[in-house]
């Protein structure tokens, strides 16, 4: 039996960083320079933002760019620790 992963999306992500903000799509993109429809493809998992794109709405919701990303493609600490010691 596969496992799944069930850790949200960029895109929900996204989504939900700007719903605990309080801001619409439009707001949203005027903040960061990103067109509303685009902001809505990305929530609605339709289209990927590029890193550079991810990082301005990240400045925009005033949080970390690694935050949007899942963990599973965030460097791990320990293993990055471990590589050092060889």
């Amino acid at each position: 039996m596969e496992s799944q992963n069930t850790e949200p999306t960029i895109g929900r992500k996204i989504k939900k960083y700007r719903e605990l903000e309080k801001l619409t799509q439009k707001e949203l993109g005027e903040r960061c320079g990103i067109d509303a429809a685009n902001i809505r493809k990305y929530e609605n998992g339709k289209q990927n933002p590029k890193v550079e794109t991810v990082k301005k709405i990240a400045a925009a919701l005033g949080i970390p760019w690694s935050e949007l990303y899942p963990t599973i493609l965030r460097p791990k600490r320990h293993h990055l620790e471990n590589q050092r010691r060889c």
